[in-house]
């Protein structure tokens, strides 16, 4: 009996380890991300968000309706932020990025719950997963970029994601469906 509880005890506490895994392996990517967003200056590319965020609003729309390279939304995102902030310098131009870039990291484990595999394959990919977004240096450094290249990842994963849940829905009206038309 004795042996039986502490069996059942040890095996709840395994059920933690990825938890807690998780948790720390979304610290040590966000602490990455921060690192690099603080400790570089802005570059040339960066500086076309700075400069455009600068604008008027209806100068920042008139610019990225002419533009089909540069998502309207982050802009619109950084503007805000940074008018949250009282500043646009490089950090505060990265918070949006680094928001998307860290909000990424458990993103990809729920992809991989998501995904056909068997279940206990589910928890330790999404593990790896987690851990390859999270210390992988081309997602930090394209997380730490006032560019818009993490908010792309994250809206790419949340719309198959969504593309998953709708297709086991047969694409039926449901909130997976209208999510992922939405990302498209």
């Amino acid at each position: 009996s004795g042996q039986r509880k502490q069996l059942m005890k040890n095996e709840k506490l395994l059920k933690f380890i990825p938890l807690l895994l998780g948790i720390l392996i979304i610290f040590g990517g966000a602490f990455l991300r921060v690192n690099e967003a603080l400790c570089n200056d802005a570059w040339y590319d960066e500086a076309f968000t700075g400069v455009t965020i600068r604008q008027s609003w209806s100068y920042v729309l008139d610019i990225l309706s002419q533009d089909r390279n540069h998502p309207p939304m982050f802009y619109a995102m950084v503007k805000c932020v940074t008018g949250l902030t009282g500043s646009t310098d490089p950090f505060h131009l990265r918070l949006v990025s680094l928001f998307f870039g860290i909000a990424t990291i458990p993103l990809g484990y729920f992809l991989i719950q998501h995904l056909s595999l068997a279940k206990e394959d589910k928890k330790w990919l999404g593990i790896a997963t987690m851990t390859v977004l999270s210390f992988s240096p081309f997602f930090i450094a394209y997380s730490a970029e006032a560019r818009s290249y993490a908010f792309l990842l994250f809206l790419i994963l949340v719309a198959i994601t969504c593309f998953i849940k709708a297709s086991r829905n047969s694409f039926k009206f449901s909130r997976a469906l209208v999510i992922w038309v939405v990302m498209l």
